[in-house]
């Protein structure tokens, strides 16, 4: 699975990242890929003095499920409402569980039961993703939205130098 090499690519422990590319692999569907792609964008048609372009449709995910990591906030948030939106059946993983309850009472259409892990730790990794297996029937994921992480911004006179914890996700 091309996704799962490119998770195992960034992750700093060798160990570790094979760790999480076996529980990935236990529950990303082999042979799913991403949905046909949609057709090439149409071109703009002049209308007056300005250019505009149609509205493209949206992408048909037919009920597949999707895994958006760090989903109960922020662009994760949004992606896994857009993916909601767009047909996929959504299962958020975050540590935040105020954040995943609020996510859970705001919105039902299309989310499945969120999971709540610490991406830094393998063992809790490991037992969510055993419990969406249990509570989906072994149904796989098809589609891994690897959004978790942090971003810290410095200036020069602060930590200019990049530390191995900043990259652990």
């Amino acid at each position: 699975c091309p996704i799962v090499g490119a998770i195992g690519s960034v992750a700093c422990d060798g160990a570790r990242a094979a760790s999480v590319v076996d529980a990935l692999r236990a529950v990303i569907a082999p042979g799913e890929g991403a949905p046909s792609p949609p057709p090439p964008p149409p071109q703009p048609t002049a209308s007056g003095p300005t250019a505009t372009i149609p509205p493209r449709a949206p992408v048909d995910f037919g009920g597949r499920r999707a895994l958006v990591t760090g989903g109960a906030s922020g662009i994760g948030k949004a992606t896994a409402l857009h993916l909601a939106a767009c047909g996929a059946r959504v299962v958020v993983l975050d540590r935040d569980r105020d954040a995943l309850a609020a996510l859970k009472a705001e919105r039902n259409n299309g989310f499945e039961e969120p999971l709540c892990a610490d991406l830094l730790d393998d063992a809790s990794v490991a037992a969510a993703l055993a419990t969406d297996r249990e509570r989906s029937n072994g149904q796989l994921i098809s589609l891994l939205v690897n959004n978790a992480g942090i971003a810290q911004f410095r200036t020069e006179d602060e930590a200019p130098e990049v530390l191995a914890k900043d990259f652990d996700l």
